[in-house]
This record gives C-alpha cells, structure tokens and sequence, in this order.
C-alpha cells in the first residue's frame, strides 16, 4: 500500500513536470510555426504556380497528340540526361521490335562517339493487338470497324552522363525520327 502511495506521488511530481514542459514547448512551437507558415506560404505559392504549369503544358500535349503519342521527352536527375521517347511503329511485333533494336543501336552509338556514357537504354514495346470500333447508328444497324494496322506502342527511356540535354535530344530525334513526327 505504501509503495503504491509512492508510486503515485512520483507520478504526479513527474505529470506536473512534463505539463510544465509541454507548455513551454507548445508556446515555443507556436511561435516557430508562425515563422514557418511564412516560408511554407512563400515557398507553397511558388511550388503551386510550379506544377500548375506543368500540368497546363502537359494538358496541351496530350491534346495535341493521342495522349503524349509521339513524343520526346528531356528530363535529367542528377548528373544524368534522360530522353524519354513514346511512339507507335507500325507493322508486325517481329517488324517493329527489329526496327526498334536497330534504331536503340545506332543511337546507342552515336551516344559514345560523342563522347557521351550510357546509363540506360532500354525500352517497353507492346502490341498492339486486333482493335475494332462499333458504332450504331440506329438500335438495328450495328456495325463493326475492324482495325488492320498491326503496331507497336514504344517507351524508351535513355539515360545519358555527360552529354548536353541539346545533344542527346537531337541523337535520339536522329534516330527516332520515322516514328516522332
């Protein structure tokens, strides 16, 4: 019982202790936060406008284009240059995967004649396959478009070090460029 009793102080001597604290705390976290809100609005408003306008630009592409089909894209992270190419070729998969290939290769090349290191060069190639479009004019006419122009849908990422992003995106057009315009 006297131990309990104990117990029981010490936990009081230690709440009071701690209430203390955290108001201090709390009172001194206000006054951070306050700053804070200050850079965070600042430096929000210009993160907004940011991607506000990213989004806009992103917005008109794929508008202009079959969502962002085809398309180069240049990024970097880090001391990387990254051109990200998305595009349809045309033909059979065994057609286009060659095309493809042959098209990686000789950018790939010219990427290390001037002087360029690869990182990545890779690509995603899918087929597409039989496609139709039904339309009904009236609820008895039903009819059925078939789509007969086997393709490939291409992403191809190439990640470059020590090229300018003006040089790789000009090789990767080189090569890309029966599928880009």
């Amino acid at each position: 019982m006297c131990g309990h009793a104990e117990g029981d102080h010490d936990h009081h001597e230690h709440g009071h202790h701690h209430e203390h604290d955290h108001h201090e705390h709390e009172h001194h976290h206000e006054h951070d936060h306050h700053e804070n809100e200050h850079d965070h609005h600042e430096h929000g408003h210009d993160h907004h406008e940011h991607d506000h306008h990213h989004e806009h630009e992103h917005h008109d592409h794929d508008h202009h284009h079959d969502h962002g089909v085809p398309s180069l894209e240049m990024s970097s992270h880090e001391q990387a240059v990254i051109a990200t190419v998305r595009c349809i070729i045309p033909g059979s998969y065994e057609e286009a995967v060659n095309a493809l290939k042959e098209a990686m290769r000789k950018t790939a090349a010219e990427i290390e004649e001037n002087g360029g290191l690869i990182g990545h060069v890779k690509a995603f190639a899918r087929e597409e396959n039989r496609s139709c479009m039904i339309s009904i004019p009236e609820a008895d006419d039903v009819q059925v478009k078939e789509t007969a122009s086997p393709c490939v849908h291409v992403e191809c990422a190439n990640i470059v070090f020590a090229l300018t992003p003006d040089e790789l995106e000009t090789i990767v057009r080189t090569h890309f460029a029966p599928w880009l315009s």
